[in-house]
C-alpha cells in the first residue's frame, strides 16, 4: 500500500468588482509538504463561470493578466529567486498573507490534507469548489510547467527580447491557413531555431507530438528544435514525455533534446551560453518571420 503524503491546499478567489466583492472560486493550489512539489488548475478568462461576472473587455484582461502574472510567481517561486520568509515552512502559508498575488486574486486559509492519492485529492477540490460544469478544456491542470522555468532561466541571462522571442507564432508551411504558438524562437545567419517545453500534463502529450512533428516534417526554415524538458518530475509523466521525445529526435536530426534539471544535467546551461554567442539580436528574427 502506498504511503499517505501530506499536503497544504488554498481554494484561489477572484474578484472583479471590490465594490459588489464578490469572490468567485476560479482554481486550487495543491502543494506537497513531503515532496516540496506545486500542482494548481485556474480557469481561462473565457470560462463560462467568469462570463457572469465581467460587464466589460476591461475586465476580462484584467483577470488575464492577472492570470499570467501568478503563473510568473509561481515560475519564479520553483527557480528559488521568490523572496519568501526564511520562517515560512510552505510557500502556500507565504502566498496567502502576502500582498504579492495580482489585484482581485485571493488565497484562502490553507488546509491540511494527507493522502496515498494526490489525484484523487485534486480532482475532487475541483468538482467540490469551481464545479464540474466548469472544468473544460481551457483549464488545464498543470504542475509547474518546463516553459515557465525555462522562461525565468532564459529571463536570468537577459536573454529575452535580446537574443529570444517568446510564443512565437508560426506556420510550418505556406499551404497552412494558420500559424502554430512555439515557446521561444531565435536567429542563426539564414535560419532560425524553434524552442518547445514538453507539457506538465500526461493528456497534452499527444497534441504536443504533433505540433513537434508537423514543423519537424514541414519546416524548412528551422536549424535545430529544441524540446526542453525536467527529469525531476513525476516518474510517469518523465517516462511518457521521454517516449516522445526518443521518437522525435530518431526520426530528425534537428530535433534536440535539452533537460533543465541543472541538478542532473549541464545541458540547459550550455543551451544558454550558445544562445549568447550565437544567436542574433531579436531584431533579426522578427525580419526573418514577418
Amino acid at each position: 500500500m502506498e504511503k499517505r503524503k501530506s499536503y497544504w491546499y488554498s481554494i484561489i478567489k477572484y474578484i472583479a468588482d471590490f465594490t459588489k466583492g464578490e469572490p468567485l472560486n476560479v482554481g486550487i493550489y495543491l502543494e506537497s509538504s513531503d515532496e516540496k512539489k506545486i500542482k494548481y488548475i485556474l480557469i481561462e478568462d473565457n470560462n463560462l463561470k467568469l462570463k457572469s461576472i465581467f460587464e466589460n473587455k476591461l475586465q476580462r484582461d484584467t483577470y488575464k493578466y492577472g492570470k499570467d502574472y501568478f503563473e510568473y510567481l509561481l515560475s519564479k517561486m520553483i527557480d528559488g529567486s521568490y523572496p519568501t520568509d526564511s520562517a515560512t515552512d510552505n510557500f502556500i502559508s507565504f502566498f496567502s498573507k502576502q500582498s504579492d498575488l495580482p489585484k482581485g486574486f485571493i488565497f484562502s486559509e490553507p488546509q491540511f490534507a494527507k493522502t496515498d492519492n494526490c489525484e484523487k485529492l485534486f480532482e475532487n477540490l475541483k468538482f467540490n469548489y469551481i464545479g464540474y460544469k466548469f472544468l473544460n478544456d481551457t483549464s488545464e491542470t498543470r504542475d509547474l510547467l518546463v516553459k515557465q522555468r525555462a522562461n525565468t532561466i532564459f529571463d536570468n541571462a537577459k536573454l529575452l527580447n535580446n537574443k529570444l522571442k517568446t510564443n512565437v507564432k508560426i506556420s510550418p508551411s505556406p499551404s497552412l491557413p494558420f500559424k502554430y504558438q512555439i515557446d521561444f524562437a531565435f536567429r542563426k545567419t539564414d535560419k532560425i531555431d524553434l524552442i518547445q517545453a514538453a507539457p506538465g500534463n500526461i493528456d497534452l502529450l499527444p497534441d504536443w507530438f504533433e505540433k513537434i512533428n508537423v514543423f519537424s516534417t514541414n519546416y524548412k526554415d528551422a536549424n535545430h528544435i529544441s524540446l526542453l524538458y525536467d527529469s525531476s518530475v513525476d516518474e510517469q509523466l518523465f517516462a511518457d514525455t521521454k517516449s516522445v521525445i526518443n521518437i522525435l529526435t530518431k526520426a530528425d536530426d534537428k530535433v534536440q533534446a535539452i533537460d533543465i534539471n541543472n541538478s542532473k544535467s549541464d545541458c540547459i546551461t550550455k543551451f544558454v551560453e550558445s544562445i549568447k554567442n550565437e544567436a542574433l539580436d531579436v531584431q533579426e528574427l522578427n525580419d526573418f518571420i514577418a
